[in-house]
């Protein structure tokens, strides 16, 4: 109600499984329906939000050091081919995490994440569009438990430069990140609770 009081046209999104019990709760307080429940797992987040090399260095120094190279390498969405070979070659090298940063700067293998990301970004924006009547310029809603809000963290830049689609959080739980207050609410949150 404070985002239409603003002039924002929302489009709320119950986030499934989480935000199931939330979205009855809602519908039998206002009597109807609020918004659809919709599946965005922390997958498809990450998955449609590699935009920029940048943004792929950081994902893998954040990833690498667990050594779940093909796990990494299913997240950056590549062929399963480039995955094993960049996989086998990080296991056999003496630094594995270090190998495998610097395999995935390679040209082609930057091009093929950026790309698959692209594409994956396209058909995740195509799926909102059906489901919740997702328009550029609409501010779209996450219901959820919460904490660190992954997917909207993820989605927020990239649907902001592409759609023009903010996205506000409304979560059980909303612990402290940089500027908490400015995109999301939540029950507990950091002016009430600590972490």
């Amino acid at each position: 109600n404070q985002l239409k009081s603003a002039g924002k046209k929302i489009k709320v999104a119950f986030l499934l499984r989480d935000a199931y019990l939330p979205a009855e709760v809602t519908k039998a307080i206002a009597k109807h329906d609020v918004g659809k429940l919709v599946r965005i797992s922390r997958f498809s987040a990450y998955a449609a939000s590699f935009s920029s090399e940048e943004e792929v260095r950081q994902y893998v120094m954040d990833n690498a050091s667990s050594e779940r190279f093909d796990d990494i390498g299913k997240q950056l969405l590549l062929p399963e081919k480039i995955r094993a070979s960049l996989t086998a070659e990080a296991k056999a090298a003496e630094k594995p995490a270090a190998c495998y940063m610097q395999a995935i700067s390679r040209n082609y293998v930057m091009k093929a994440i950026l790309q698959a990301s692209q594409q994956y970004r396209q058909r995740f924006f195509k799926h909102l569009q059906s489901e919740l009547q997702l328009e550029n310029d609409d501010t779209l809603v996450f219901v959820d438990l919460g904490y660190t809000g992954t997917a909207q963290n993820k989605l927020t830049p990239i649907f902001r430069k592409e759609f023009n689609i903010d996205i506000y959080g409304c979560y059980l739980i909303a612990l402290h990140t940089p500027k908490w207050q400015n995109n999301r609410a939540g029950l507990l949150n950091p002016a009430c609770c600590d972490d």
